[in-house]
């Protein structure tokens, strides 16, 4: 393991601490990225490459690593986009968000201020960058976005969230609400265009 600039590298794995959020990135972001530039690429209406991308996935399938490959490869076609990470847009901020699930007796796509989130893409609207790429757990809840869903199944996703740190992922009541997440997400595939 070396470091290069305030990035850590581990064989064939690149790791960023990035706006508080760790990025890993892996080989196959890459190429999951590239299927989903190819895919927005082919599908995009009448073929002006404007509007908005969704990711989705359970926490560990790599969605930041992901956007930001399609962010880059996008770039390299002459597309401009811009990244937003949906877990800025909780209503409850996360110091407090654990107590307000416990206390809600729920986990899922309500948590997220969706009026923001349309602000947000009504902006984009008016501005240059031609991709709004919007990654997260309830993406596919996106309206007008072309949405893709990253696979990921319980073993390989936990796997990925032990190597990034991020969250003490024995923790009971953290794997509690990993759960809640993913049904509230399968739940969501019906407005999936696509699984990756």
């Amino acid at each position: 393991m070396g470091s290069f600039g305030g990035n850590t590298y581990c064989n064939n794995k690149r790791r960023y601490v990035m706006h508080k959020d760790i990025f890993l990135f892996l080989d196959e972001h890459t190429v999951k990225a590239k299927k989903i530039v190819d895919l927005y690429l082919e599908d995009s209406v009448y073929k002006n490459y404007d509007g908005v991308i969704g990711i989705s996935g359970i926490s560990g399938t790599g969605k930041s690593e992901i956007a930001s490959e399609v962010n880059r490869l996008l770039y390299e076609n002459g597309i401009s986009s811009f990244v937003i990470n949906m877990d800025k847009f909780y209503k409850v901020d996360a110091k407090v968000r654990d107590e307000w699930r416990k206390i809600e007796n729920y986990i899922g796509h309500r948590e997220i201020d969706w009026d923001k989130i349309n602000k947000e893409i009504k902006a984009f609207d008016n501005n240059a960058i031609r991709v709004l790429i919007i990654e997260g757990l309830y993406s596919n809840h996106i309206s007008g976005a072309v949405k893709f869903y990253i696979e990921g199944n319980i073993k390989s996703t936990y796997d990925f969230r032990l190597l990034r740190g991020k969250e003490i992922e024995t923790d009971k009541w953290r794997q509690y609400v990993v759960g809640e997440e993913y049904a509230d997400i399968l739940d969501s595939l019906q407005y999936c265009n696509y699984i990756i």
